[in-house]
């Protein structure tokens, strides 16, 4: 199986309104998923966006959304 050719299915049937795409939590972290989601993403008017503490972005998310669920869902 092509990962490469996963994530493309998966981006190309986002809601056309998606802008940015945060990338968060361990798998983050590996070079091929930045590059594949990048590419896969690509255009003028979107972006996405690699902190680099990616670990630590994905248990902020978490703490926020365990104080206000409705407002992160």
């Amino acid at each position: 199986m092509n990962p490469e050719c996963d994530i493309n299915t998966r981006i190309s049937s986002l809601p056309k309104d998606v802008s940015s795409i945060l990338l968060a939590g361990s798998y983050a972290e590996c070079p091929m998923v930045q590059t594949a989601l990048t590419e896969a993403f690509k255009s003028p008017h979107r972006e996405v966006f690699s902190p680099d503490m990616h670990t630590m972005v994905g248990w902020c998310g978490a703490v926020m959304y365990g104080h206000q669920p409705k407002i992160y869902s």
